[in-house]
């Protein structure tokens, strides 16, 4: 039988490949909001508190 990749490698690689799709959803819906300058896209990126607190 061939060589299955261990768990941790399998674990690993899938964490990696969804924070990877996170990442490109969150540039997609920066740049389709249109955002007029890049001071307003700064403030997209924001951490999750601060978004919180704007919204």
């Amino acid at each position: 039988m061939p060589q299955m990749a261990p768990l941790s490698w399998l674990i690993l690689f899938s964490s990696f490949s969804f924070l990877f799709a996170l990442g490109m959803m969150k540039i997609f819906f920066i740049f389709s909001s249109a955002a007029p300058s890049k001071e307003d896209c700064i403030n997209t990126t924001m951490t999750m508190s601060d978004m919180e607190w704007k919204w």
